[in-house]
């Protein structure tokens, strides 16, 4: 598991707008040794499907002007649930 704390968005230096929440994401891993050389694993990670913001940041909504835009917050999204499996061979 991965906790994080809010954070205020990048550029506000004096901290005066709400901080960006806190999040927790489960991550669960497993694998299985065939022999010596050969392993299987698998990987699930945000399991529980969290929606999360992974930073934030002031920005200037008239950089795009066409989208009239008003609203300054800028936030990067945490990534949805992904899974990996593999076999890990050596020799």
């Amino acid at each position: 598991m991965t906790l994080q704390s809010g954070q205020y968005l990048s550029g506000d230096q004096a901290n005066l707008l709400r901080q960006i929440p806190g999040y927790a994401v489960v991550n669960l891993h497993a694998s299985y040794q065939i022999n010596k050389n050969v392993q299987l694993y698998g990987r699930i990670e945000n399991a529980l499907d969290t929606r999360y913001k992974t930073f934030g940041i002031l920005g200037n909504p008239t950089d795009i002007p066409f989208l009239n835009l008003t609203n300054p917050r800028e936030y990067t999204l945490g990534p949805p649930v992904s899974f990996y499996a593999g076999i890990k061979a050596t020799f």
